[in-house]
């Protein structure tokens, strides 16, 4: 994808494409467990059970989207916020925005469209614009380390702690 996609089409279409990018497709493999279940296969049980923040040898993320997503709902866990389960239901409901902004409290048919917009636009956002290399190009692959030095938000009265000189929200103009 070239651009910020900027329509809901467009933005369900960029994270379709993330999400099926991101989740192994095969989840079990041939063989049975012990009690008879099938068994997961290897790489998704890998990508099950690794934390979001887990990096490969080379020290890129195992799973970007994953990354954000988990992201996404740290930062909303003191104000109480929906977008990530938005986000997961989203992916879980095959795309259907309305079922998901039904099942995270979004009931207006306007405001659910606005909310998928600034939901999917807000992780497109954290992806690829908020994380960007020395030069200012964003990056298509986030950076960030499992575990960076923390500093305080720049911004005059913001006591967010943060490894850029802007906390997100101040970064992303909310």
């Amino acid at each position: 994808m070239t651009g910020e996609p900027r329509s809901l089409s467009a933005l369900i279409a960029w994270y379709r494409d993330e999400v099926d990018a991101t989740i192994p497709q095969r989840i079990h493999s041939r063989d049975t467990a012990e009690d008879g279940d099938p068994e997961w296969h290897s790489a998704f049980r890998r990508w099950l059970t690794a934390h979001p923040a887990a990096e490969d040898r080379d020290g890129q993320l195992l799973s970007p989207l994953r990354y954000w997503l988990w992201r996404v709902e740290c930062l909303e866990a003191k104000s109480n916020g929906r977008r990530a389960t938005f986000l997961a239901n989203l992916a879980y409901l095959d795309f259907d925005w309305k079922r998901a902004a039904v099942y995270a409290g979004v009931l207006d048919h306007g405001a659910a469209h606005d909310y998928a917009v600034a939901s999917l636009r807000r992780l497109w956002l954290l992806m690829y614009v908020v994380n960007k290399d020395a030069r200012g190009v964003p990056v298509t692959v986030p950076t960030e380390p499992a575990r960076p030095k923390l500093g305080e938000c720049a911004e005059p009265g913001c006591r967010a702690r943060t490894v850029r000189l802007r906390c997100t929200d101040h970064a992303l103009g909310t």
